[in-house]
């Protein structure tokens, strides 16, 4: 199981650092209704990470038809590392073809400009919808849904590691929401300025982060192939 926990760890922690999903609960939670609607962004994001993965873990236990080597995937995931880690790879070049130039002031995405207009009803939507459709989220989901299913880990098992999987991953929404319930004004000012911080360095961040991904999942992949 431990060995799961380690291939799957560092997904994790991409998935946490994400640039994205940090913007979107600083801006909900200092909006109106921040309590309501922060728990909502955070539970969207928690049952669909742990669906994505759940579902996906799933289909690769029940059709997994090669014995994987003690300690190596199978083909099968191997390749899909590949691909994933190609896609990345490119996605961190277009973000680098992309970048605000010298005195260019970032640009805010539409979703960031409708951020203020999310209701509580509609912010568990939103937490879903930044795992269905965010690159990072999505990506690193499925390999991790890929890894624990082709593991043939006891059902206890892999529960707990995908339960720790989705801690790990969801910490970056959990954290600022503990931080305002708990923080009061200084919270709000701190939040504020991780908000400046992560607007105005959010493409030079994803693109580090998809880079760095994208080379592990090709490195790991054309050794798993090699071997």
């Amino acid at each position: 199981m431990f060995t799961v926990v380690g291939e799957v760890l560092p997904f994790a922690v991409a998935i946490a650092v994400s640039p994205l999903p940090i913007i979107v609960i600083v801006l909900v939670l200092v909006s109106d209704s921040a309590r309501a609607t922060g728990f909502g962004y955070v539970t969207g994001r928690i049952v669909a990470l742990t669906g994505l993965v759940g579902v996906v873990m799933f289909v690769s236990n029940a059709n997994t038809t090669e014995t994987p080597h003690k300690h190596n995937p199978t083909t099968t995931s191997s390749i899909i590392r590949l691909i994933i880690g190609v896609l990345l790879v490119g996605y961190a070049a277009w973000l680098w073809h992309k970048r605000p130039r010298a005195g260019d002031e970032p640009k805010q995405s539409a979703l960031m400009r409708r951020i203020d207009k999310v209701t509580p009803r509609t912010s568990f939507l939103l937490g879903v919808a930044l795992i269905v459709f965010d690159a990072t989220s999505l990506s690193l989901g499925i390999i991790t849904g890929v890894d624990i299913g082709q593991a043939k880990l006891e059902s206890a098992e892999s529960v707990m590691v995908l339960a720790m999987f989705v801690i790990v991953a969801t910490a970056s929404a959990l954290g600022p929401m503990i931080i305002y319930v708990l923080g009061g004004a200084a919270a709000q000012r701190t939040l504020h300025s991780v908000k400046g911080w992560l607007t105005a360095h959010e493409k030079a961040v994803m693109m580090v982060l998809f880079l760095v991904m994208g080379a592990v999942l090709i490195g790991r992949a054309i050794k798993y192939l090699a071997s």
